[in-house]
């Protein structure tokens, strides 16, 4: 406890003198948060988020509001900057996973028809596909295209890993089922 109190206990006097020394403080201010943002771009897939949380942090930092007089303590000063990362952790997260299923949306329909088009199979195929679900569809895209075990579908779709595995199932089944009908 002494340590950490040593340790954040100056930041507020960091921050003061932002205009004067602006490459020094940032620095040590970003030294003290690196734990955080190392916290954050560990829990993510999305390979770039250490990188933009620190483009982020760096352009907090001038518009902390240390006129105030709640920041003029470090605990109000160390909150508003954990809660302005992890508000920022979690919208770069959610536009990431936009993007990929974005992404998966697209590959589905430029990648999957064309190969089911090539014979009257896979013509059958491809009905049989469109009629599932569009979480069974994903989940069946993700673990036959891109190889990923449960559960890493899992932390992509914020899903538990039983309900992944319960809807691959499903969607096993399904297919399973048209392909005895036809």
């Amino acid at each position: 406890m002494g340590g950490d109190e040593f340790i954040m206990n100056k930041i507020y006097d960091l921050l003061s003198n932002y205009d004067e020394n602006k490459e020094e403080v940032t620095l040590s201010v970003l030294e003290k948060f690196e734990p955080l943002l190392n916290k954050y771009s560990r829990k993510t897939y999305y390979s770039d988020m250490k990188n933009d949380l620190v483009l982020f942090f760096l352009e907090l930092i001038p518009k902390i509001p240390i006129h105030k007089d709640n920041f003029k303590q470090d605990k109000y000063i160390i909150s508003y900057i954990n809660k302005s990362i992890r508000n920022q952790y979690i919208l770069l997260n959610k536009k990431y996973h936009n993007n990929l299923n974005n992404e998966l949306s697209l590959e589905y329909k430029n990648y999957m028809l064309p190969v089911f088009n090539q014979s009257y199979e896979n013509i059958e195929l491809q009905s049989i596909i469109e009629k599932l679900t569009v979480k069974e569809k994903q989940v069946i895209i993700y673990r036959y295209k891109y190889n990923l075990s449960f559960a890493d579908i899992a932390k992509i779709t914020h899903k538990s890993r039983q309900c992944v595995y319960k809807t691959h199932k499903r969607a096993i089944n399904k297919l399973r089922n048209f392909l005895i009908i036809i």
